[in-house]
């Protein structure tokens, strides 16, 4: 396994210096566990008789945001994926959604690609009418920029970039209440090897 930094969410401020300065190996994990800060309030509740998008979201944050999102009444949602289930984390919580009674689909593609955008929107058809689209998708490939492949950039950049511009024509077409997307802190700070991602 990757070896972990983890700083208290106290002390993400050092977190992000940590990160900047490109010095890390791994991961750096913010540990939210003892941080309840009076400001935080649950004002987003889902309806139960729509459906949500979850664009990436089998991934760690998109497994994480799935659980949020049934937590405040979500009981239909389509989560895309390149890959698909490949994990057991991934399969499990699946699984226990569905047996609580909530109608998870999952579209294996990339919705950016226009081929499989259709097809995806053809499956979407399928489900009671889409309240919110969520795009917390990320492909990495990690390159100093001067070494970078043009593919290199074309599929990190691509993964986020055109889904977001083929869900946003699409929505506006459609009444979609919520369209939110996810960046990464490494857009504001930096990191070497990561332009295309930041970007």
């Amino acid at each position: 396994p990757l070896p972990t930094t983890e700083y208290y969410a106290d002390k993400i401020d050092d977190a992000m210096r940590y990160l900047a300065s490109g010095s890390h190996i791994g991961k750096v994990v913010i540990n939210f566990s003892d941080f309840s800060p009076e400001y935080i309030s649950h004002k987003f509740f889902a309806s139960s008789d729509k459906t949500y998008l979850i664009h990436g979201g089998l991934g760690g944050f998109g497994l994480t945001f799935i659980k949020w999102i049934c937590e405040r009444g979500a009981k239909n949602l389509i989560v895309t994926s390149r890959s698909g289930i490949k994990n057991g984390e991934q399969k499990y919580l699946i699984n226990k959604l569905k047996s609580e009674g909530i109608k998870i689909k999952i579209f294996k593609g990339d919705i950016g690609d226009k081929e499989d955008f259709d097809k995806f929107i053809n499956e979407l058809k399928e489900m009671p009418t889409l309240d919110g689209i969520f795009l917390l998708s990320m492909v990495l490939n990690d390159s100093l920029f001067k070494n970078m492949s043009q593919n290199q950039w074309d599929v990190t950049v691509g993964s986020k970039i055109n889904a977001i511009k083929r869900l946003d024509k699409w929505s506006r077409n459609n009444k979609v209440k919520y369209f939110m997307t996810w960046s990464s802190i490494t857009a504001g700070f930096g990191n070497p090897g990561q332009s295309n991602y930041a970007y």
